[in-house]
C-alpha cells in the first residue's frame, strides 16, 4: 500500500463507571480486526467503517442493531448515518424497528436515493421492499432490564405529568452506548454511526446519530462519529466541529480536545468523540465516563478507554 497505512478506529459508546471495559474492549478488537481486513480485500474506507457498525449492530453487547434498548412504550427505534468525505456523500435513518442493521439502510439512502435522512414507516418500508432481515426483536435481557428500569423510574403505569416524568426519568439514564467507526484510507475517509437511542426516551425522539454534522461527520480531510448524550451534540454540531477544526490545520487530537470542551462548557454534558485525518492520524476522547475504543492501522492494534490513554499517532 506504499506510504499510506489504512487506518479504522471504532468505539462501543461513553459510558457509567461500571461499563464492563475489559469485555466491550473484547469485543471491538474481534470487530476491528475483521473489519480492518476488508482493506486487504479491496474494499474502500466506506465499505470498512460500514462493515464496523454492521459488525457491532449484530453484537447485542452494544446499543445498536440487535442489542437496541427500548423507548418509553418499549418499542424500538433505532438511528443510523454513514457519511464519504472523499464525495460528501452521506445517508441515515431514523426511528426506524424494521431493518436488523440500519446501517445497511443508511447507505442505501446514500448511493440509491436522492436523499439524505428517511424516518420512521417510510425507512421501514424501504427496507422490507429491499428484502433487508427483519430485526429479531428485543432481546431476553433488553426486555428484563426494560421491566425492571420501568417499574423503578417509572410511578405505576401512568403519571400525572408524563413530561415531568420522562425528565426525571432521563436523569438517571447516564450511559450512552452508542457505537461508531471512522476510517482513512489513501487519503480519504469516512464516518458511520448507529445507535437504538437513550432508554426510556419519549417515543419519536430523534438524537445525534443521523443529523449529518451532529453526530456523524466526514468532509475533505476528517471524519468523525459521536456517542453519548445526542442533544449536546445536536446543539453544538460535535462531529462538523471536529472535521472543521482539522480542514482548518488543527490535529485530530486538538481538535477532539477542543470540540470536546465546548461540549462540556456548553452543555454540562457526557459526550465522547472519535475522528481520523487524510494522513491517517486518529485520536478518542471524552467529557465524562468511560469511551472504549479500538483502532486498527497498518496491521497494529491500540485500544484505550479514556483521553489520557487515547492514541494520536
Amino acid at each position: 500500500m506504499g506510504d499510506f497505512m489504512p487506518v479504522l478506529l471504532i468505539h462501543g459508546g461513553v459510558a457509567r463507571p461500571s461499563y464492563n471495559v475489559p469485555s466491550v474492549l473484547f469485543h471491538l478488537q474481534k470487530i476491528a480486526i475483521e473489519a480492518y481486513s476488508m482493506f486487504d480485500c479491496g474494499k474502500d474506507h466506506v465499505d470498512v467503517v460500514e462493515k464496523a457498525v454492521l459488525l457491532m449492530e449484530n453484537d447485542p453487547t452494544f446499543n445498536a442493531g440487535v442489542g437496541s434498548v427500548l423507548n418509553l412504550l418499549g418499542e424500538l427505534e433505532m438511528d443510523a448515518a454513514i457519511m464519504d468525505g472523499s464525495t460528501g456523500m452521506a445517508g441515515a435513518v431514523c426511528s426506524a424497528s424494521f431493518p436488523k442493521n440500519p446501517i445497511r439502510l443508511a447507505r442505501v439512502v446514500m448511493e440509491m436515493t436522492p436523499h439524505v435522512l428517511i424516518s420512521g414507516r417510510g425507512a421501514d418500508i424501504l427496507a422490507e421492499k429491499l428484502g433487508f432481515e427483519r430485526h429479531p426483536g428485543p432481546t431476553e435481557e433488553i426486555l428484563k432490564r426494560y421491566g425492571e428500569m420501568r417499574s423503578k423510574l417509572l410511578s405505576g403505569d401512568g403519571c400525572d405529568d408524563l413530561l415531568s416524568e420522562v425528565r426525571r426519568v432521563i436523569k438517571h439514564i447516564n450511559y450512552f452506548d452508542t457505537v461508531g467507526a471512522v476510517s482513512s484510507c489513501y487519503g480519504k475517509v469516512a464516518a458511520a454511526t448507529s445507535t437504538g437511542g437513550i432508554w426510556m426516551k419519549l417515543p419519536g425522539r430523534v438524537g445525534d446519530t443521523p443529523v449529518i454534522g451532529a453526530g456523524t461527520y466526514a468532509w475533505l480531510r476528517g471524519a468523525a462519529s459521536g456517542t453519548g448524550l445526542g442533544e449536546a451534540a445536536m446543539v453544538t454540531l460535535a462531529a462538523k466541529s471536529v472535521v472543521d477544526r482539522i480542514n482548518n490545520g488543527r490535529s485530530v487530537r486538538s481538535a477532539v480536545i477542543q470540540t470536546l470542551s465546548e461540549i462540556k462548557k456548553h452543555t454540562g454534558k457526557i459526550y465522547g468523540l472519535i475522528a481520523v485525518n487524510s494522513s491517517e492520524e486518529f485520536f478518542a476522547g471524552q467529557t465524562a465516563g468511560r469511551l472504549a475504543w479500538v483502532a486498527v492501522k497498518d496491521g497494529e492494534v491500540f485500544q484505550g478507554i479514556s483521553v489520557s490513554r487515547s492514541q494520536c499517532n
